[in-house]
């Protein structure tokens, strides 16, 4: 098994930038939409759906087979019996939180707003994936 990290990095109004490490390695940058997470709080008070980051769990990773993100999509899963809030829950590319619905997005870099640049999304998704698939 390998240990991922998802670190938030910085907490913004509309954005939430971090780095995914794996055996403290910095493998690619990540972006998400705003932090809204109240911990304690139904995930149902304080969700505001497609523009909301997921909450701070241990996920598992895996592959699936998505409509919208091709064969070996990688999919996030929340611990046994703990309802998240989110559904489908995607690992992939993108720049800017306009990208995402909760997915977080994959990069190499985060510009001075902590986006990320046009072309450094899919190599960042290629890196992580590289590291992730052997295992």
């Amino acid at each position: 098994m390998i240990h991922v990290v998802h670190q938030r990095l910085r907490y913004r109004k509309d954005r939430t930038p971090g780095e995914v490490l794996i055996s403290g390695e910095r493998v690619c940058f990540s972006l998400e939409d705003e932090l809204r997470e109240l911990p304690g709080v139904p995930v149902a008070q304080w969700k505001d759906k497609g523009r909301t980051a997921i909450p701070a769990l241990h996920y598992t990773v895996h592959l699936v087979d998505s409509q919208r993100f091709g064969k070996d999509a990688l999919a996030l899963e929340p611990p046994p019996g703990v309802d998240c809030g989110f559904t489908a829950l995607r690992i992939h590319g993108g720049n800017t939180e306009a990208d995402t619905e909760g997915c977080p997005l994959m990069g190499t870099e985060l510009d001075k707003d902590d986006k990320i640049p046009g072309g450094k999304s899919k190599p960042g998704l290629v890196a992580l994936r590289a590291r992730l698939l052997p295992a």
